[in-house]
């Protein structure tokens, strides 16, 4: 079987990126796999050979605007030869979603959408203008799709309303079991930044959806009575100025601090008291189970994989924009030391017991999630 990937990930032209590393297992799973990802041509990137039968295709686009149509130039190119025994996968069921749909539909190709968002969140599109579209977008292409793929039963559920060709097949991205055996730490937070004597890591791309205003207004009003605790966020993206504004208008630059993004949080998560998520939506939620997966203590709004692998009995959980909730957790969480350690013991636990499953069973069953757009 032959795929085309239409992808937004650029890390695939990152030599050694785990996203990368991940687009080799999956070349090995099919005869051909070509991946088209959407960028602009002042990234800089070229054609790039993942695998003896795979290839990144950059669209080289003079804007964002014109990622749909440089992706279905590409996939022109590459399937001029007929698609009828190709599948075409999309990232999203927005602009990639878009352009798989125009190659499947004048191709012949089979359609395999993939849904890592929480896309019909309420405040998903309230967010923007732009998500109001992609929301719009959703609703007309996933009822097209000859398979579609989910990353979280929440989504699943979500899409009910929806007359899709077939039932949504749930599989996150692929975060294993903790195999290998902890060395020395090399970063102790609490080391780090002495001054804190309760360290609360965040760590996620730095955009609207993750709320960190929510954050950084309720540890304004715990650092009244609380003045040791510390807040460190590690991550990059579009929101960091304005992150940076409100620490300094709420007067938090001796309790916040800001991290460039690190792609192994290993030590962070193994030191940090408390692992926070503010989130507004999120499709999984992968650095809950990453924390989860080294014993940290969980405090998190009720999105993504809570209710499926996290819950109250392993995580401190407070509903959407409910800061009164949020800082009462956030306190509790400082005063009762010994008890979310047991909560972190617990996710743990339930973690291991959720992904008991091999990296080989897991490309099992992301071929699956692609095979049943053929029927097979």
């Amino acid at each position: 079987m032959k795929v085309l990937m239409i992808s937004t990930d650029r890390k695939i032209f990152e030599e050694g990126s785990a996203v990368r590393a991940r687009m080799v297992d999956y070349a090995g799973l099919f005869k051909r796999l070509e991946i088209i990802v959407f960028a602009k041509k002042s990234d800089g990137f070229t054609v790039t050979e993942i695998a003896s039968n795979c290839r990144a295709y950059p669209t080289n686009s003079f804007s964002s605007f014109s990622y749909v149509c440089g992706a279905i130039r590409l996939g022109k190119k590459l399937l001029n030869n007929g698609g009828h025994d190709w599948v075409i996968t999309c990232q999203d069921p927005f602009e990639t979603g878009l352009a798989g749909w125009r190659l499947a539909e004048r191709f012949g190709a089979k359609l395999n959408l993939q849904i890592h968002t929480d896309v019909f969140s309420s405040f998903f599109g309230r967010e923007s203008l732009k998500n109001k579209i992609r929301v719009w977008l959703a609703k007309k292409l996933l009822p097209q799709a000859d398979g579609v793929r989910v990353v979280s039963e929440r989504i699943k559920k979500s899409l009910a309303f929806l007359p899709l060709k077939t039932e949504p097949i749930v599989l996150p991205i692929f975060v294993g079991s903790k195999i290998k055996e902890r060395g020395v730490i090399k970063i102790d937070l609490r080391q780090k930044y002495p001054q804190f004597d309760f360290v609360v890591l965040m760590a996620s791309r730095l955009t609207c959806e993750k709320n960190f205003q929510v954050a950084l207004l309720a540890l304004g009003q715990v650092v009244k009575t609380n003045s040791k605790i510390g807040l460190v966020i590690v991550g990059d993206g579009p929101e960091r100025k304005n992150i940076e504004r409100e620490i300094d208008r709420l007067g938090l630059t001796k309790n916040v601090i800001l991290e460039k993004w690190n792609d192994d949080l290993s030590d962070y998560y193994q030191t940090a008291d408390l692992f926070l998520l503010t989130s507004n939506y999120e499709g999984y939620g992968r650095t809950l189970i990453e924390a989860a997966q080294e014993g940290c203590p969980i405090l998190t709004t009720n999105i993504g994989v809570v209710g499926e692998v996290l819950d109250e009995t392993n995580s401190l959980i407070y509903p959407v924009g409910d800061r009164r909730c949020f800082v009462e957790k956030l306190i509790y969480a400082h005063e009762h030391r010994s008890a979310i350690v047991a909560l972190g013991e617990a996710a743990r636990r339930a973690v291991e017991a959720e992904f008991n499953f091999t990296t080989e069973e897991y490309l099992r069953r992301y071929k699956a999630s692609v095979l049943e757009c053929l029927g097979t």
